[in-house]
């Protein structure tokens, strides 16, 4: 398919491993990196502090093979989710938009340290400790300061929202090329509608096509804003904070006329709300005991995950942290084990 946007298959899914990642380190134990609002306080100080200010002192082409330390890489995340306040603040501190580059969805753990031993993870170890010998490049989560600037409280906020993204693209589909594939191209259509239908709407996406607006306006802001321009007639922003779901809310109001204009525009052929692609409601109780350490007690219930529910490969990774090693080896020896259940 042609459609000219800088969003690739390999992207959407480099995307989403940096959010399973992410899910699943120990320094996101009891979803402490998505609530906790003095690890997130802590972690956008060191980003606007010591991050960016880093990232802006070197040449495009060194900054852009930088590669941040999860908790950095978290508040960054977030702070592009909002494309056009993101090049706002970009401008106004430093004059121009800064793009992650290739390190978009690449971040550093303390817990896999023996993992990052590539050119880029290694150069940017180096460059921090030169840069501030007194601040360790990985966050040390005692005895964490209070800190206020006018970006914590949308990273918290967006933080606590965009948890619960991960589970909604998490349909064995979205590991399919042909369905990704067909979801960039879903992706630009939905932006030539909103060319199309003009700036008076409300425009909600299906997850399918949701995933891709944030790989693109993640990958390089810049080109965002060019891209989206083209097609809708302005730089697309993007709001995360309409999310209530009730029957009269604004998101469903609004999904509703979303899906009419794309029934007016591209006919009955192809549905917006296509199936595997729509909201599958919130998060089940075993999916936040991914980002729970071995050994812990809470994890002790029965879970069934039935009609290939959750993608294969993300089952092996939920069961390979239990604390019983067996359940991995028990579940792939039974012939149904990792399609039908799950034991916790």
């Amino acid at each position: 398919m042609s459609h000219g946007l800088a969003v690739s298959v390999p992207a959407v899914r480099q995307h989403v491993a940096f959010l399973e990642t992410v899910h699943n380190d120990p320094l996101n134990h009891a979803s402490a990196l998505y609530l906790d609002r003095h690890l997130l306080a802590a972690a956008v100080e060191r980003y606007e502090k010591l991050w960016l200010p880093m990232v802006e002192s070197l040449s495009t082409s060194q900054h852009k093979t930088l590669v941040p330390p999860i908790d950095v890489a978290w508040v960054w995340h977030l702070h592009r989710l909002a494309p056009l306040k993101y090049a706002v603040y970009c401008r106004q501190r430093f004059g121009n938009i800064l793009d992650p580059g290739s390190s978009a969805f690449r971040l550093q753990s303390h817990s896999t340290i023996e993992d990052h031993d590539d050119p880029d993870c290694l150069q940017t170890r180096a460059l921090w400790t030169r840069k501030y010998p007194d601040d360790p490049f990985f966050i040390a989560t005692g005895g964490l300061t209070s800190f206020t600037s006018g970006l914590v409280e949308a990273i918290v906020a967006t933080s606590e929202r965009q948890r619960t993204f991960l589970w909604q693209v998490s349909d064995p589909h979205f590991s399919d090329e042909l369905f990704l594939e067909a979801a960039i191209d879903r992706y630009d259509k939905f932006l030539r509608l909103m060319g199309t239908c003009g700036d008076r709407n409300f425009y909600v996406p299906s997850y399918d096509v949701d995933l891709c607006w944030h790989t693109h306006m993640l990958a390089s802001c810049s080109t965002y804003h060019e891209e989206t321009r083209i097609r809708a007639g302005a730089a697309v922003d993007h709001d995360d904070s309409v999310n209530d779901r009730c029957d009269d809310s604004k998101l469903n109001l609004s999904w509703a006329n979303t899906k009419m204009l794309w029934r007016q525009v591209y006919g009955s052929a192809e549905a917006l709300d296509a199936p595997r692609t729509c909201y599958r409601g919130e998060p089940p109780r075993w999916w936040w005991f991914g980002n729970r350490r071995k050994g812990h007690p809470e994890i002790a219930e029965p879970v069934v995950v039935l009609d290939d529910f959750v993608a294969e490969d993300l089952i092996k990774k939920l069961l390979a942290q239990l604390p019983d090693e067996s359940t991995l080896d028990n579940a792939i020896t039974d012939p149904q084990g990792l399609l039908s259940i799950v034991l916790f």
